[in-house]
């Protein structure tokens, strides 16, 4: 996941490498234990193998309009997240990227209450 064929839109995190990854997982961790982002990781069953991560990378409070009248919500405040992954490349093309995105989706909806979803077009 460390390598620029990892990152086909962007190079890869300067210094970072598979054995800095559990330091940043716990870092993942206590900013999802700290309600600021949420993340998980993708490991194939049956495996002990990183093969990517993802995520909401953030949970900022708005209140505009635009937003309100898309949504059943009740008082005035709306909550935005924007959805992140990445898969290592040698995994790209097995449905892991799309299974990933499925998730977090169904999570946001089903369990964080989040009613309307863009996708950047």
């Amino acid at each position: 996941m460390t390598v620029p064929e990892s990152f086909p839109f962007g190079e890869p995190e300067e210094g970072l490498t598979f054995e800095k990854l559990p330091a940043r997982i716990q870092k993942f961790a206590k900013m999802s234990a700290d309600g600021k982002n949420a993340f998980l990781v993708v490991e194939p069953r049956g495996t002990d193998e990183l093969i990517g991560y993802g995520g909401y990378n953030t949970s900022e409070s708005v209140d505009p309009p635009e937003f309100l009248d898309q949504t059943t919500l009740q008082g005035s405040k709306a909550y935005m997240t924007d959805i992140g992954i990445i898969i290592d490349h040698k995994h790209w093309r097995k449905g892991y990227g799309l299974e990933l995105i499925s998730v977090l989706i169904e999570y946001a909806k089903n369990e964080l209450g989040c009613q309307v979803f863009r996708d950047g077009r």
